[in-house]
């Protein structure tokens, strides 16, 4: 009967995973821009590339962005033209970056710039059509004239129908190549943006209107949106769906138009908004997306480029519509955006701690395609500055390369196949929240208005000249929490839409208007006990907010970069308000679909798992870890982990801690939880991160409780060549390895006896795809560490 009761099992857990898997996709995780050679003049911001970027670990995708003068660059009727006979297109210059990319094993995005980069033999004979120009303030604030075409005049209407029709039939085609180069690019083709006015964003133009230019370089946003951007969009929809039968994998994607938020109210000097209905105005694009095209993917619009921005609590209530909306075939709704830190003016933007910041943010608001700048990548090389001749140029910055490997991680969005959880833990200090921060206690006795007032940078930023009701409330806010940290050194930025209030920022505010108000997290959630006294401030009931605990990272020559990733925020416990643990749940959709194990032929069917705990090492605090267990005998029973201690060392460390297939998970410890850490000490703790991985693992013979710090078993190279090397960090003797597939089995194992061991991928019988690598160690404990095999 045991034996039948698991084959049922087994079965359900094997159908239900083949059922779900179609949920998951390959294309979510981090991608990279390219604009490829755009033939224009770059001013500002320039994006620095090399194709090396290809290479990097873990990347998913390119996105290539293109420009219409250099895909068309003669007129179809240009008899005197070179590509006369493919209607005035380069596609040899189109084809050759697309192999580029999958010959790499690469998915693609493909935006084809119109505005500035429309062809310039528009302008001319036979078609005459009309230009308006702007002074073209970009992105980057600067300022660089340019000239957009008419997109009103019925020939460019036409011109562009037939340049996307061209360039979607091309696609469709097996691609234009040099002989001997054979590599098809059509099944790694993802998506499409859609493209009608300045860049990939909704805007007709960029810049004000020069003086003299016609009219139209202003269009009413209703009427851009209702005449030009809604047609274009079914159009090409349409045609995806025409040309679909030899790409396989294609999605038409469209900007999001900031999730449906754009609303004729700027904030705000004290504006409340009591719903998102009264934010967000009607029938906007967002709407007519999801009514009228087929699965369109989405641009998400500003949570991947930069960490509280205004709005953002109302953009992830939009986004998580998407999210659980499956198109046909039962594929999700993707959405992309890209990572904006070479656009902030903030000191440090670029430090990794935002990197991080931005990228637990990103996946709390279920960003799926994430598109990071090549000099964030790679150090400072001879591409990015000309200036450094001491980094070779093929350095990967190592603390980024961790962090993009998290978002790979992390960024399922399915529980039934998603094989980490994670909780980022902050204090979202949010100004539209007037429960948490009374309007009597925080916002000053002047009249409200929605008038937004761009900061007078010749003047200090927090001068009372550049700080209107809303602007001062917000100072007011950070001031409450400038015991813990919490900085506002632009409070004038801190107004307004978010991109013009990235824009404007060169300090760091931490509290924003309509920001996300807790942890960002997936899977993995942290319990907050409200009652009576905490009522109006829930998320910090049992522990509380630091910000900008960031502490140098002075063991440079180490492979621990904590310092230069975690303290931007944390929460910790606060003992003198009698606020000493953090209780987390573990989502059941997640947890309940890992296959379960036993300790022993005897032992009750449980889970094993893997906590990571990133947690601040300064004072002499302790803490300690319990969840919710099982005893050999099947009955509930808390486990504990030893007890951590503090060695004022002001590092950032990760312990790690092994649950060997003793654990319920049904809730049943403290406050509800599946686990919670617990303090022990005399000292407040503060912690950054807390992660749980599934363990597919087979019955251990311990029934102890074995922590072990991150690392411990190091796999050099991972991901794998051909012949690589397996040793614990500190040394001590390895017994047995263990390889296990993902499923639990295993499928090879080895007797070592020695302190390094050194496999070839042959002899284990790897393929590509992720395993779990278990060392039993001299003293009976394990040590598991996964395993990638490209």
């Amino acid at each position: 009967m045991f034996f039948k009761r698991l084959l049922i099992f087994l079965l359900f857990f094997t159908i239900s995973t083949v059922l779900n898997a179609q949920n998951s996709n390959a294309f979510s995780g981090i991608w990279i821009y390219h604009a490829t050679d755009l033939g224009r003049t770059q001013t500002g911001c320039i994006k620095l590339f090399d194709k090396k970027a290809y290479d990097y670990p873990g990347l998913k995708g390119v996105m290539l962005n293109f420009s219409w003068k250099k895909i068309q660059p003669s007129a179809p009727t240009d008899s005197l033209s070179d590509y006369f006979n493919t209607g005035g297109f380069n596609w040899k210059f189109l084809d050759s970056e697309l192999i580029d990319v999958a010959s790499h094993n690469l998915y693609i995005g493909i935006l084809i710039w119109t505005g500035e980069d429309a062809p310039d033999w528009l302008y001319q004979a036979p078609y005459n059509i009309g230009s308006c120009n702007t002074n073209g303030e970009n992105a980057c604030q600067a300022i660089v004239p340019k000239k957009f075409p008419d997109y009103y005049n019925s020939d460019y209407k036409q011109l562009w129908r037939n340049m996307t029709d061209s360039v979607l039939k091309h696609l469709n085609q097996k691609p234009e190549i040099d002989e001997g180069n054979n590599f098809d690019y059509r099944n790694r083709i993802a998506f499409y943006q859609s493209c009608q006015g300045a860049t990939g964003d909704l805007d007709p133009q960029k810049g004000a209107l020069i003086k003299g230019s016609p009219g139209y370089c202003f269009i009413e946003k209703e009427n851009w949106f209702s005449e030009i951007v809604k047609p274009a969009w079914k159009f090409t929809d349409t045609l995806i769906g025409q040309y679909k039968s030899n790409l396989p994998n294609i999605h038409l994607l469209v900007n999001n138009d900031d999730a449906n938020c754009f609303t004729s109210k700027e904030l705000d000097s004290g504006i409340i908004f009591s719903s998102q209905e009264e934010f967000t105005e009607p029938d906007r694009l967002f709407r007519f997306a999801t009514d009228s095209l087929h699965n369109a993917w989405r641009k998400g619009s500003g949570s991947g480029h930069f960490y509280q921005l205004n709005y953002e609590s109302y953009f992830r209530n939009a986004y998580a519509t998407l999210n659980n909306k499956q198109g046909s075939g039962n594929e999700p709704v993707l959405l992309r955006d890209e990572c904006d830190l070479h656009n902030i003016n903030i000191p440090g933007a670029t430090e990794s701690s935002n990197f991080y910041s931005i990228a637990t943010n990103a996946l709390f608001n279920g960003i799926d395609m994430w598109m990071i700048n090549y000099d964030l990548l790679y150090m400072n090389d001879s591409i990015a500055d000309p200036a450094d001749t001491a980094t070779a140029d093929d350095v990967i910055n190592p603390a980024n390369l961790w962090i993009t490997r998290f978002f790979n991680n992390n960024v399922s969005q399915n529980p039934y196949t998603a094989i980490n959880a994670f909780c980022a833990l902050r204090d979202g200090l949010d100004a539209g929240d007037f429960t948490r921060f009374p309007a009597i206690d925080f916002s000053d006795t002047c009249e409200a208005t929605a008038i937004y007032q761009r900061p007078k940078r010749s003047i200090a930023n927090n001068d009372p000249l550049n700080l209107n009701c809303g602007s001062q409330r917000t100072i007011n806010i950070q001031q409450s929490k400038l015991a813990n940290g919490a900085l506002h050194e632009d409070a004038p930025a801190a107004q307004g839409k978010p991109i013009r209030q990235r824009n404007n920022a060169i300090g760091v505010n931490d509290v924003g208007w309509y920001i996300n108000k807790g942890n960002h997290e997936r899977f993995l959630s942290q319990i907050n006990i409200v009652n009576s006294l905490t009522a109006n401030d829930s998320t910090n009931s049992t522990s509380i907010g630091y910000w900008n605990k960031i502490y140098p990272d002075i063991h440079t020559t180490d492979t621990d970069y904590n310092n230069q990733i975690f303290g931007r925020f944390s929460r910790g416990f606060d003992i003198i308000n009698n606020k000493k643990a953090l209780y987390f749940n573990i989502d059941d959709s997640f947890i309940t679909t890992q296959p379960k194990c036993r300790l022993s032929l005897t032992a009750p069917f449980s889970y094993s798992g893997r906590i990571n705990i990133t947690y601040l090492d300064s004072g002499y605090g302790k803490w300690t870890l319990f969840y919710d267990g099982i005893s050999n005998s099947g009955l509930p029973e808390i486990k504990r982990s030893v007890q951590v201690v503090c060695k004022n060392t002001n590092r950032w460390i990760t312990r790690c801690f092994v649950i060997p297939c003793n654990a319920r998970f049904v809730n049943g410890a403290a406050a509800g939880s599946d686990f919670y850490i617990r303090n022990s000490g005399k000292e407040n703790v503060l912690f950054a991160l807390v992660t749980f991985e599934k363990l597919f693992s087979r019955p251990v013979t311990s029934l102890t409780f074995q922590p072990v710090t991150t690392n411990r078993l190091i796999v050099s190279p991972n991901p794998i060549t051909n012949i690589f090397q397996i040793k614990a960090k500190e040394k001590r003797l390895i017994r047995q390895i263990y390889i296990y597939r993902q499923d639990g089995i295993k499928i090879f194992s080895l007797t070592v006896n020695n302190y390094t061991a050194q496999l070839n991928k042959g002899q284990a019988s790897l393929h590509s795809g992720i395993y779990y690598i278990k060392a039993l160690m001299q003293d009976n404990s394990f040590i598991t560490e996964k395993l990638i095999v490209p």
